[in-house]
């Protein structure tokens, strides 16, 4: 039986909110949609899920925000840990193309990759908890037709452009190798810096918001080297097909692309380059990528 949804407005500010529940059922959890206006005539909406019955492992974390009222709020949050078991117990509950997305780039991000054992020890007891098998790479082979027809119709719209499924998929036998301690894949080796550089990693975004020319690109080139694909781009006359690997900033305040094309590396200062798209993956990084965490955790 659905419980009819209740509305109630709030102070936001010198703004008024207006809250609504809903829930389909006694035991389901619920949901929460709030609208805010931001500024006169928006009302963005935010949708909250809140869970009652989840195990949470680990002591949350709180964040700190540069927009924190006065007063003080505290934020807390799963620790980095605890998401990534989140969605490796999603990935073996539900098998969707978001879940395999999130758990291969979460173990990708070798500059906040955990200890696998902290992983697997958060993972066990919320599987215990909600009483099922823990996902292993042999678990999730039955879902693979069902995996590659929903790639395109469930992360198409989601991202600048969809990388191949197969990068994705064959990137789980090392991650589950990982998460068992059974072998640790080697990480590409870093690039070496020139004089006087050092490995930009600015938030997603703020390049645009700094006026950077070439900001588009740039941001274009970093989801590329976060997701292993490779990029087109039209530089002095001619188009290049490029690895993206960094950004880089020189001591005069220049920033640099780093990439490799075919054999040789590649640096653009010029930033009139035109982007002319993201395209194909490559099978292995020559280097490894410092473009700061770009590719995101999809919901």
């Amino acid at each position: 039986m659905k419980r009819a949804s209740s509305s109630r407005p709030t102070r936001c500010g010198s703004r008024s909110i207006e809250t609504s529940e809903a829930a389909s059922a006694p035991k389901a959890a619920p949901t929460t949609a709030v609208r805010c206006p931001a500024r006169a005539g928006s009302l963005p909406r935010i949708k909250l899920d809140l869970t009652v019955d989840e195990l949470v492992v680990l002591p949350p974390v709180d964040h700190p925000y540069t927009d924190a009222p006065e007063a003080g709020i505290a934020a807390r949050c799963y620790a980095y840990e605890e998401i990534f078991a989140e969605k490796v117990k999603a990935l073996g509950e539900r098998t969707r193309p978001r879940d395999l997305y999130d758990v291969v780039n979460l173990f990708r991000n070798l500059e906040f990759r955990p200890t696998p054992g902290v992983v697997r020890e958060v993972l066990r007891r919320k599987c215990a908890f909600k009483q099922i098998e823990v996902p292993t790479f042999a678990s999730l082979q039955g879902a693979t037709s069902e995996l590659v027809a929903d790639w395109p119709q469930m992360l198409g719209h989601q991202l600048p452009v969809l990388p191949p499924f197969e990068t994705f998929w064959n990137a789980l036998p090392d991650f589950f190798q990982w998460l068992g301690r059974a072998r640790i894949p080697a990480a590409p080796v870093a690039a070496r810096l020139g004089r006087g550089e050092t490995v930009f990693r600015p938030a997603v975004g703020s390049l645009r918001r700094q006026g950077l020319r070439g900001s588009g690109f740039l941001e274009s080139a970093r989801f590329a080297a976060a997701n292993r694909l490779c990029v087109d781009l039209g530089y002095q006359g001619s188009v290049r097909r490029i690895e993206p690997y960094s950004l880089r900033r020189t001591m005069a305040g220049d920033v640099l692309l780093f990439g490799v094309r075919l054999s040789a590396r590649a640096f653009y200062r010029d930033p009139r380059f035109l982007d002319r798209g993201i395209i194909s993956a490559r099978k292995r990084p020559s280097w490894g990528e410092s473009v700061g965490g770009v590719a995101g955790i999809l919901r």
